[in-house]
């Protein structure tokens, strides 16, 4: 599973049990040491644009009514970065330790996703430890279920962005 900052929580991106488990099930030892330098360095990275309440809604929350299409702008950009930070991620992920071994990683997500009677999205790596297993995941698309602008629809951009040009859904 993929989790992301929050307003008063800061994860680290990843489940430590679900990355015990997946070192355990790696055909290769090589790979399975390197995974928790990719996970807990190099994720954490990606994790920045993520942030979403503090210090910014203490501002943005009494001028939200007049400046709205600025904040929806600023979240465009922000889930644009994001979403270059975490494609490049998996890329030097899957171009430097898991291809040369016959492995793929893709980021996935679903929307909507039912936890405990409400509404959630569910976004998680996919990791095929097989060459074919790699070709069938990497003919995957990314992103299942629902999608939605991201930004300000009503303001006629010339590039907007929608759920599913990501990698996953938009934290």
């Amino acid at each position: 599973s993929y989790y992301y900052f929050g307003c008063f929580s800061h994860p680290k991106g990843f489940d430590e049990g679900q990355l015990a488990e997946l070192r355990a099930a790696m055909p290769s030892k090589a790979v399975a040491e390197q995974l928790d330098e990719w996970f807990r360095e190099k994720l954490y990275a990606t994790q920045e644009e993520t942030r979403l309440c503090f210090p910014g809604i203490i501002w943005q929350f009494p001028t939200y009514l007049f400046l709205w299409p600025l904040y929806c702008a600023q979240k465009r950009d922000r889930v644009r970065k994001w979403q270059a930070q975490m494609m490049k991620w998996q890329d030097d992920i899957n171009d430097q330790l898991l291809i040369p071994n016959g492995m793929f990683l893709k980021t996935q997500s679903e929307r909507p996703f039912v936890i405990c009677g409400r509404l959630a999205t569910k976004r998680w790596f996919a990791i095929a430890l097989t060459p074919k297993e790699a070709e069938v995941l990497d003919a995957e698309k990314h992103v299942f279920g629902r999608t939605r602008f991201v930004g300000c629809s009503c303001l006629g951009e010339k590039n907007p962005l929608h759920d599913e040009d990501l990698c996953m859904h938009h934290p």
